[in-house]
């Protein structure tokens, strides 16, 4: 409703630029997608990503169908869904670990406790993709922002996401030779995530407040995970205690709540909150 984007729109100049921009980046786009499969543009598409609502598929999911018709798809792959967003019969969804579609799979709030977790082990070892474009030869070229996290990503999170994949590897390993069925596995993998997130070691958190995660799709900027804030008292502690009991809601307490209780809350409040999400979530 702003008077100046009201203008913008209105301008003959801009509406030309924008249409021979996505033209032209739409083919560029088409002409990588093509590149990675070896072919033609494909009816149907598969992605995978870290989560939470697959906001980037619907995005994907509606210029295929522009690009290739109606009956084109895209099924996508999450850690987790908390939200739906678009999905519909041809653009499908699945949350892998954990889901809130269509009711909650066992181990949500576990789960979701710290999503923020998830995004920071699995970073992109570039900057964002800003656009795709082709050259004076046709090869597409994918123009990518500024790298600002690779030194908080290779001081501190790659060595924690190379150990990961180290045990992960081994766990294959010992797997081909002694399976393990899929319901002791869970409940090992979900006891052992329910006492990072709600009794986490004091280097756990150590390693939180030390990293930064820059966010690229949707609200574009970096946030960071600890409180640079002088410590509350005690008379600011009681107050945002009492403001969490009268709210009787945890929806608001950031992301990760534990670590927003035990930085802002009275002393016990984060072994108040571990009691509750034990009966929410009772472990199995």
């Amino acid at each position: 409703t702003d008077a100046v984007f009201a203008s913008l729109m209105a301008s003959e100049v801009f509406r030309t630029l924008y249409r021979d921009e996505k033209e032209k980046r739409s083919a560029a786009f088409k002409s990588y997608i093509e590149g990675l499969v070896g072919g033609q543009l494909p009816q149907a598409l598969h992605v995978v990503d870290v989560g939470w609502k697959g906001s980037i598929q619907d995005n994907l999911h509606r210029w295929l169908a522009a690009t290739r018709g109606e009956t084109a798809s895209v099924d996508g792959y999450y850690i987790g869904l908390i939200a739906a967003g678009a999905a519909s019969a041809s653009n499908r969804k699945a949350g892998l670990l954990f889901s809130s579609l269509g009711g909650m799979t066992p181990g949500f709030r576990i789960f979701d406790e710290n999503r923020s977790l998830f995004e920071v082990l699995l970073p992109a070892p570039h900057g964002s993709a800003l656009s795709y474009a082709c050259d004076g030869n046709g090869i597409v070229q994918v123009l990518q922002g500024d790298f600002a996290e690779r030194q908080v990503i290779e001081a501190h999170i790659l060595p924690v996401a190379r150990a990961i994949c180290q045990s992960f590897n081994r766990i294959a390993s010992l797997f081909a030779s002694a399976p393990l069925a899929a319901g002791p596995l869970f409940r090992l993998v979900q006891r052992r995530h329910r006492r990072m997130v709600y009794h986490p070691t004091a280097a756990e958190i150590a390693w939180m407040e030390s990293i930064t995660h820059v966010e690229n799709f949707g609200v574009f900027g970096e946030s960071r995970f600890g409180d640079d804030a002088a410590a509350p008292s005690l008379a600011d502690r009681a107050r945002f205690t009492w403001k969490v009991i009268r709210r009787r809601s945890f929806a608001d307490l950031g992301f990760w709540p534990y670590l927003t209780l035990l930085q802002k809350a009275l002393p016990g409040a984060t072994l108040a909150y571990r009691l509750v999400r034990a009966v929410q979530e009772p472990g199995r």
